[in-house]
């Protein structure tokens, strides 16, 4: 029996309004744009079938094109500072599947502010998960 590996969705919720630090997730640290930190982890992922940027930023997602993301346009109410992200990444997880006419076995959220994430840790993350409803991770 051929084992079938799951298809995993990667997004990357970077809304474009920050109220503390304007333009954060598109900032440079050591070089590249913060968000380019989370594209090119789940682009490495030996699992992540496909990695997405959600953003209402223009700006942002030029700059997720450019380091490899697929992007989706967030709608005005996805972009306020009541948006809950899991509303936001249903609507890319929704828009993508629709596009692409395939659906995920599951969707991973790899936060723009956490760029120091290893990839073998989103892979582990993966794998353990298998047969799980969820898996969160958090720095110690």
């Amino acid at each position: 029996m051929q084992h079938v590996m799951p298809s995993v969705l990667a997004v990357v919720p970077a809304r474009g309004g920050s109220k503390r630090l304007p333009g954060k997730n598109i900032l440079p640290l050591f070089g590249r744009p913060l968000l380019a930190y989370s594209v090119m982890a789940a682009r490495s992922s030996a699992y992540v079938t496909r990695t997405i940027v959600t953003s209402d930023s223009p700006e942002i997602l030029a700059i997720a094109t450019e380091w490899g993301a697929e992007t989706v346009q967030r709608t005005p109410e996805q972009a306020s500072d009541d948006a809950s992200t899991i509303d936001t990444v249903k609507h890319a997880l929704m828009a993508t599947e629709e596009r692409h006419r395939e659906q995920y076995d599951y969707c991973l959220i790899l936060q723009p502010c956490s760029p120091l994430r290893r990839v073998a840790d989103i892979d582990k993350a993966i794998i353990k998960s298998h047969g799980s409803d969820g898996c969160l991770t958090v720095d110690t």
